[in-house]
């Protein structure tokens, strides 16, 4: 019995040795979570800066890229307009173009058939002095 008082104790001792060492386990850990909330806190923090910059970007992009798009809009529909207006100028100009000859061909015709009438009365007129 002696004997296993005397292991018991040095059983005993030797988990006292371990059980010592453990507030200081308990101050590591201790700090090691702490140093693991800051970090995360410093992580959190970095992270929601980084993501409002990055929305705060898109949002000026977006903004850069609407204001680039009304002026395209306003370049494409003033250039709609030149072109609309060149096209009835040169609607216009096709039909004085084709005024002119027509007038020029009823002009023609008119020639034509009073030349046409003179010969039908020259050739009458051949006619009417043969014996």
């Amino acid at each position: 019995m002696a004997a296993t008082l005397t292991r018991r104790v040095e059983v005993l001792e030797t988990q006292m040795i371990v059980i010592a060492t453990l507030p200081d386990r308990v101050t590591a850990v201790e700090a090691q979570v702490g140093l693991l909330r800051t970090e995360m806190h410093e992580f959190r923090t970095e992270t929601k800066d980084e993501f409002a910059k990055v929305r705060q970007e898109a949002k000026d992009e977006s903004s850069t890229l609407r204001k680039e798009m009304r002026g395209l809009n306003s370049e494409t529909r003033q250039e709609m307009r030149d072109l609309n207006d060149k096209t009835r100028q040169e609607v216009q100009d096709l039909s004085e173009q084709m005024r002119a000859q027509l007038e020029e061909t009823n002009r023609h015709m008119r020639v034509l058939h009073e030349e046409v009438l003179d010969r039908i009365r020259a050739l009458g007129e051949g006619l009417d002095r043969r014996p």
